[in-house]
């Protein structure tokens, strides 16, 4: 597994990229509060938290949101 290579960054950059060009205001998604590695990706990235949630039994979510007027 490659991690800190930025190619994530890389990767969520060119879809908000897309999504801003295809007209998109915002982007939400949900990421486990178990997964620290996607949240600080995420975050870095310009994502934030809207709310805290459950998941399945046990799983506890972050629903985090991006704005196009951010620069991803």
């Amino acid at each position: 597994m490659i991690k800190k290579g930025g190619i994530g960054v890389s990767l969520v950059k060119e879809l908000l990229g897309h999504a801003k060009f295809q007209g998109f205001t915002s982007v939400v998604l949900n990421v486990s509060s178990k997964n620290s590695a996607a949240y600080n990706l995420y975050s870095k990235i310009g994502f934030r938290v809207l709310e805290e949630a459950s998941g399945c039994p046990g799983v506890e979510l972050k629903e985090m949101v991006w704005y196009s007027a951010s620069e991803p």
